[in-house]
């Protein structure tokens, strides 16, 4: 990390809106975010970097480094930053303090993450639960009691908000007092499934939803096998 000028990052630094643009072009996982920390002394240098410049760098192969450029013309970083933070959507990049240290020890960590709400206190006990869509009664039963159990005994539930076991055992262990966090295969502005409303803003007051998809984009049946891991 000594190739950038700055370590943390926090709601007042001016790098943020530049660390989002990043986010936004949806190309830059962790192995070409540690390259382009070695080409730019920080985020918003990427931004105003030349093309010739990222060609060189040879960061983004063909139709990839046309959407980089694009991306720079779809939004103006520092009014998205701003409609994030009114629309009460949090962003941490991996440089910051408060990016989760579990997440950090992926080979794969999400260089960005969004969340709305809170995310699972760093030192707390955390348990994930994930089940079938078409559940049977028995099965709502057993999920409905996991989310009652963890929730009493003071542990984090982390699961997807899907239709079936993980969305009866989140909404058990937030009304039994618990705390959960939902990991989304889209971004978190947007409830999938529409079903799961209700718990969607019953996580964003009293637990969490966290993506490392961009807020705005829809939910894709790729993205939900790659959040698993996150899970």
């Amino acid at each position: 990390m000594d190739n950038f000028k700055y370590a943390l990052i926090n709601d007042t630094d001016i790098e943020i809106p530049y660390f989002i643009h990043m986010a936004v072009t949806g190309l830059i996982g962790i192995k070409t975010y540690e390259k382009i920390k070695e080409g730019f002394l920080s985020p918003k240098a990427f931004f105003e970097a030349d093309a010739s410049k990222l060609e060189n760098l040879k960061l983004f192969p063909g139709e990839r480094l046309k959407r980089v450029i694009e991306s720079r013309k779809m939004i103006d970083p520092k009014r998205e930053y701003e409609r994030l933070l009114k629309e009460k959507i949090h962003f941490l990049s991996i440089e910051s303090d408060d990016y989760p240290n579990r997440l950090r020890d992926l080979k794969d960590a999400p260089p960005f993450i969004f969340y709305k709400g809170k995310l699972p206190k760093e030192k707390e006990a955390t348990i994930s639960v994930v089940g079938a869509r078409e559940c049977s009664v028995y099965g709502m039963n057993v999920a409905t009691r996991l989310g009652e159990l963890i929730a009493s005994y003071k542990v984090s539930l982390i699961s997807g908000m899907a239709r079936g076991i993980d969305s009866i055992s989140q909404l058990s262990a937030v009304n039994a007092g618990g705390y959960s966090l939902a990991v989304l295969g889209g971004g978190v502005e947007h409830i999938y499934p529409r079903e799961s409303r209700i718990l969607y803003e019953r996580l964003c007051e009293d637990g969490g939803v966290m993506s490392e998809i961009y807020p705005s984009v829809q939910p894709m049946k790729a993205f939900f096998a790659q959040r698993n891991r996150l899970i």
